[in-house]
């Protein structure tokens, strides 16, 4: 079965998740060890990132808002107001 191209993909690899955010691997990697982007999910034993799960996070980041309406919680809200502060910390 040819694979699919990551542009297509609903999981991706670090390195593809950090190409899509636009950052380098090292620098994707510490963002989610402090917990500004949602942390990988297993698939067959692999570190895989949901392409939705980054969208919805950059949306609330971005003012659009949709991680709090996907998740509908105070967590979220809260885990994004820590991120805002983690960026302007940095």
């Amino acid at each position: 079965m040819p694979r699919t191209p990551p542009a297509l993909r609903r999981y991706l690899t670090e390195d593809e998740a950090a190409a899509y955010l636009a950052v380098s691997a090292p620098v994707f990697r510490d963002e989610v060890r402090r917990g500004l982007w949602p942390r990988p999910l297993r698939r067959d034993g692999r570190p895989m990132w949901d392409r939705a799960a980054l969208d919805a996070r950059a949306d609330a980041l971005s003012g659009l808002d949709r991680g709090a309406a996907v998740t509908g919680d105070a967590a979220a809200r809260a885990a994004e107001e820590a991120w805002l502060r983690a960026i302007d910390n940095a």
